[in-house]
């Protein structure tokens, strides 16, 4: 919140610092933190899930004290799982203790794993033949999902408007020791003859998935944010078709618990363009909870899935088939 104004940006190392000394004493002393979510936000979430499902998603966002990584090789994931002294989550991702810093943990350095919560690593593991595919990533850095398909043996072309998260993608490459076409342009200025098998959309949101590890989240007015979201969001579909082979894909996601960025921006994508169908996700594919699939095939995560696990990200995905 200190960086997004110009008079207290410079002070976001100290409220950093000062907010970390206080949830550390919380923790020494076993003091119960109380969660209470922003009003009009959990009255969203009661009125689109449940009751239940908001309070649960209230009580698991308190204290997020965990990371997830996803492993290059897996078959190597019960090595590391005791090498970090890690949990094994259900679809292959391991989840170890904010305790130290990252780079000083086994494996980092060498590039055997990266940082990706398990929310965010699902809708990859729900393609198949994902080896020798072509993908376009429009909004790539800082890398999780062009990592994760490049170790499936996909040949990734990478968009990021950001030259400071470009930067962030070329250092995670590279100690992967892995290769991927990067561009730095807008989405809406990316030219190029080539079509693809797969273009992924991790499209910017209101990011109220990730209120277990951004509390500001729902208190930045995520609701009056949605009007140019939804925007970008329309457009990077519409440009997005144009780069896709015939009967090949976009994967469309992002970290929202809105239905307006998610279910219904796919169903208006369908209406609007009929040589586009939508691929329902199978709910006994790869290890995914029956829950986790909605009723229409959407993949619908929420913070409260894997509750006594320490929960996840909220995190929306749609596979879309272009017919011809």
């Amino acid at each position: 919140m200190a960086k997004i104004n110009i008079k207290t940006k410079h002070f976001a190392g100290l409220v950093n610092s000062v907010s970390k000394s206080l949830v550390r004493i919380f923790q020494e002393k076993n003091f119960i933190l109380k969660s209470n979510l922003e009003k009009n936000f959990k009255n969203y979430l009661i009125e689109k899930y449940s009751q239940e499902i908001a309070i649960k998603i209230e009580r698991i966002y308190t204290l997020h004290n965990s990371i997830d990584i996803s492993i290059m090789n897996q078959e190597e994931v019960e090595y590391w799982k005791e090498k970090l002294g890690a949990k094994l989550l259900p679809t292959g991702s391991l989840r170890i203790k904010k305790n130290k810093k990252l780079s000083d943990l086994s494996g980092f350095k060498e590039g055997k794993w990266w940082v990706q919560d398990i929310s965010s690593s699902i809708p990859i593991k729900l393609i198949d033949k994902i080896k020798k595919m072509e993908v376009l990533d429009l909004f790539s850095a800082p890398g999780g999902k062009a990592m994760q398909l490049i170790a499936l043996g996909a040949n990734v072309t990478c968009i990021d408007s950001s030259s400071i998260r470009i930067k962030k993608l070329k250092e995670n490459l590279t100690r992967m020791s892995m290769n991927a076409d990067i561009f730095q342009t807008d989405f809406y200025d990316f030219k190029s003859k080539k079509k693809f098998d797969l273009v992924l959309i991790d499209v910017p949101c209101s990011s109220t998935g990730t209120i277990r590890k951004n509390k500001e989240i729902q208190y930045l007015d995520p609701f009056k944010r949605l009007k140019n979201l939804l925007k970008i969001q329309e457009d990077s579909l519409n440009v997005a078709k144009n780069f896709v082979k015939d009967k090949g894909y976009i994967l469309y996601c992002n970290c929202s618990l809105f239905f307006s960025e998610g279910e219904d921006k796919i169903r208006n994508f369908i209406k609007e363009n009929s040589n586009w169908k939508f691929e329902k996700f199978v709910k006994e594919n790869k290890d995914i909870e029956k829950e986790w699939i909605d009723k229409s095939g959407f993949l619908r995560l929420r913070p409260d899935h894997l509750y006594n696990e320490g929960g996840m990200d909220g995190f929306f995905a749609a596979l879309l088939k272009k017919i011809n």
